[in-house]
């Protein structure tokens, strides 16, 4: 995908750039010498506007104390939406949504440490380490919420997903309406309210795993393009034994990898 347009939030006039002076434009820009870039990737450069802009022509307004936005001082930052009414599962998805992110970035440490040959690592995304940075990268998504505008509800359910009594939370990935690159969104059952937050006392092999595992499986969905393929971590090992490709684009892989390096190197 090449650039159509940049955003520009600071511009250098009379050769000082400075803050004091803010300008935010939207320029239609392309340009063929720069490089193609996938939608997760972002590129950084400096360019003169003055051969197409009149810069003196314009009006500046200089703003004190000037308190720059979380997505343009972070670029990709925290967007999570919380739409629920109910305060007491309002407590339980926050608390649940912290603690994924938190576990997905254990689990990307872990991989950074100790390789895609370590043994719990091959356990769940197989012996294809040409893969693994898929994995690594996924996990970064989750942890940092990378390039989405995300939303966790508690009361809504549009799809009726919920009544069937087994589901624990459904994720819907979207583009209109949306002011993102897309947007996502993950709708909690009932028999999330019932899972019990992750400790050194869960079973992983438990078919009710823990409230964080369950938002890495969602956000994994909804960051990573995930999957499901199964019910369990014990067919996600086994789903990594024998398709190795398949295993990176399980969501049931990265929730349970996440609970097992929990295990080992929290408990």
């Amino acid at each position: 995908m090449t650039f159509t347009s940049f955003r520009i939030i600071s511009v250098a006039l009379n050769s000082q750039a400075g803050y004091k002076d803010f300008v935010y434009l939207t320029l239609p820009f392309r340009d063929p010498s720069l490089p193609s870039l996938s939608k997760e990737e972002t590129y950084s450069t400096m360019f003169s506007v003055l051969a197409f802009f009149t810069i003196a022509a314009a009006t500046f307004t200089t703003v004190a104390g000037l308190a720059f936005p979380a997505d343009l001082t972070h670029g990709l930052a925290k967007r999570a939406v919380f739409n629920c009414s109910d305060p007491a599962k309002l407590s339980i998805i926050n608390a649940a949504y912290g603690g994924g992110k938190s576990m997905a970035s254990d689990a990307r440490t872990y991989i950074a440490s100790h390789g895609a040959n370590d043994a719990l690592v091959k356990q769940y995304f197989g012996n294809n380490t040409s893969l693994i940075p898929r994995v690594s990268w996924i996990y970064n998504q989750i942890a940092t919420e990378a390039g989405m505008n995300y939303t966790l509800t508690c009361d809504y359910d549009p799809a009726g997903a919920c009544a069937s009594g087994t589901v624990v939370a459904r994720n819907t990935r979207y583009r209109t309406g949306c002011n993102f690159d897309r947007c996502s969104r993950t709708d909690f059952c009932p028999r999330f309210y019932n899972r019990l937050p992750m400790s050194c006392s869960t079973n992983i092999n438990s078919m009710n795993g823990s409230r964080e595992d369950t938002i890495i499986h969602e956000m994994s969905h909804a960051l990573g393009d995930t999957t499901d393929f199964n019910g369990s971590c014990s067919s996600a090992r086994t789903l990594a034994l024998n398709n190795a490709t398949a295993a990176i684009i399980n969501a049931y892989n990265y929730g349970c990898f996440a609970m097992e390096v929990y295990k080992a190197t929290r408990c």
